[in-house]
């Protein structure tokens, strides 16, 4: 009989378990209960990291399970490029597994690699006939790697020919104006570098510049005023804010304190009270501007990407 202590559990055919504030409690068991027992499934060790369990089945008479998907339609290759493993895409990619596979969702390793920005696993599952591939809602690989603000994929897609005005299935947007929505300026400079359109607007008739000052990055609406429509001039500048609010006569106010669009959507009544604009009329109506701003203000990539609502960047 073999009795388990603190130092040393020896099993045989027989385990028991001896307590010091116990009785002994004897449990049979079969020596072989735990011989042939499967491995850790090869989904959770791609999502995981578990190079070796990887191997092992890849070296195995059971590899076939590598290419196969889980009732999600995800193999292997998509949760290591997803969970950002690079060395368990270096070695599935090595094996031959297929890069054009798509998820329920329609996307593929490229899309899912691109989340992360890491260059080296995005080389691995490149291929020029699939850069431009979308997913159900549209989105290429291009528009993954902007919505979470990742510059060095935006910059490798973009070397290999990622198409900059593809345009969303499900709101109309282009990756401009999702870029313009997460705030990355020097990814807006790069888009507008490779060609892209600043003009297209959404179905709901937004622009990059529209989206840009209603999630409030001021700097990327003054990098694309010069493409404005005439209904949005009012958004590029205060003068041109207070032209559309037949308050031009306080332009000079707001000129002589340096006061920019930015600034002046962080006001509050009394603070336009305490630069001057004393009429209760004017102030009420651009306080009734800000107020209206503030509201329509959204968190961009929570609604742009659903997906990534859980852990955005």
């Amino acid at each position: 009989m073999a009795h388990y202590k603190s130092n040393g559990c020896p099993l045989s055919s027989l385990w028991a378990v001896n307590c010091a504030r116990q009785p002994v409690i004897s449990m049979f068991m079969d020596k072989n209960a735990f011989r042939g027992a499967p491995f850790i499934d090869v989904y959770t060790a791609a999502s995981t990291g578990d190079y070796d369990v990887i191997y092992h089945v890849l070296n195995s008479s059971e590899n076939g399970r590598l290419l196969m998907k889980n009732i999600s339609g995800w193999t292997p290759l998509m949760y290591a490029c997803y969970n950002d493993h690079d060395k368990i895409v270096e070695l599935l990619i090595s094996w031959g597994v297929d890069r054009f596979d798509c998820n329920g969702a329609g996307e593929t390793p490229l899309m899912l690699a691109a989340l992360n920005g890491n260059e080296k696993m995005l080389a691995l599952v490149y291929k020029d006939n699939i850069i431009n591939m979308t997913d159900k809602r549209g989105w290429s690989a291009l528009f993954h790697a902007v919505s979470r603000r990742r510059q060095n994929a935006v910059a490798f897609l973009l070397e290999h020919g990622a198409d900059v005005n593809l345009v969303a299935r499900d709101n109309g947007y282009t990756v401009l104006m999702v870029a313009a929505a997460t705030g990355k300026i020097s990814v807006v400079k790069m888009l507008l570098a490779a060609g892209c359109n600043p003009s297209k607007v959404s179905w709901e008739g937004e622009s990059a510049i529209s989206i840009a000052h209603s999630c409030g990055f001021f700097d990327i609406v003054r990098m694309l005023s010069s493409s404005a429509r005439f209904c949005e001039l009012h958004l590029i500048d205060l003068h041109n804010l207070l032209c559309s609010l037949d308050l031009m006569d306080y332009w000079p106010l707001f000129q002589m304190r340096n006061i920019d669009m930015e600034t002046f959507f962080s006001f509050t009544e009394n603070n336009l009270k305490d630069i001057g604009v004393t009429r209760l009329g004017p102030r009420k109506k651009m306080a009734s501007t800000i107020s209206q701003w503030r509201q329509q203000r959204r968190p961009s990539h929570a609604q742009l990407c659903p997906m990534c609502h859980r852990q955005y960047l």
